[in-house]
């Protein structure tokens, strides 16, 4: 499970939820913060293909304890209240099934213009190519 997170003003923006499995290509999209979660028995193992302008930022994690949602062994997602407002979450699906990320980013390059020039307002590009939007219920996991 990934929780991404796009925080401005210590208010969540945009909250994603999204439960992947295995072979599920997840896009973190620029300026959102994730956390990875293994809700599974078996080791978790990922690769990444980052921009070159990518920075990690621990420092807001460390001081809220955590992403604006902890996930429970009873399946359910609970709001961390070090957080002030969550504005808008969406639950997604992956759409894409195992490829190789790499052959795809040489052969199809302008899939992945967004990760170094969000400032282009790729609107909201990286949901309509690489997910679907579910409606919580269809999830398994319980919001409260």
């Amino acid at each position: 499970m990934f929780i991404l997170q796009k925080v401005e003003d210590d208010e969540v923006k945009e909250a994603i939820i999204i439960k992947a499995k295995e072979k599920d290509v997840v896009m973190i999209p620029p300026n959102y913060g994730h956390n990875m979660i293994n809700i599974g028995n078996d080791i978790l193992v990922t690769m990444n293909l980052v921009s070159d302008r990518f920075l990690s930022l621990y420092e807001p994690y460390k001081y809220k304890k955590g992403s604006c949602f902890y996930f429970l062994k009873n399946n359910k997602l609970i709001r961390n209240k070090n957080y002030s407002k969550i504005e808008k979450i969406l639950v997604l699906k992956p759409k894409i099934n195992y490829i190789n990320i790499f052959k795809d980013f040489i052969n199809e390059p302008e899939k992945y213009l967004f990760l170094n020039r969000p400032y282009l307002k790729y609107e909201n590009y990286y949901i309509k190519e690489f997910y679907e939007e579910i409606p919580i219920e269809t999830f398994g996991i319980e919001l409260s």
